[in-house]
């Protein structure tokens, strides 16, 4: 496992989720979540 990118789409809305997860010292746990309006970029 590694890095995971998931997109979705709701009501014009761009929500993006970034996903890190890296064994360090036990455990390490990452969570990103951007949320912007729903642009054709």
């Amino acid at each position: 496992m590694g890095n995971r990118s998931d997109w979705h789409s709701w009501e014009g809305v761009v929500i993006r989720a970034h996903f890190h997860v890296k064994p360090v010292d036990g455990a390490y746990v990452e969570f990103i979540l951007h949320l912007e309006p729903g642009t054709d970029e």
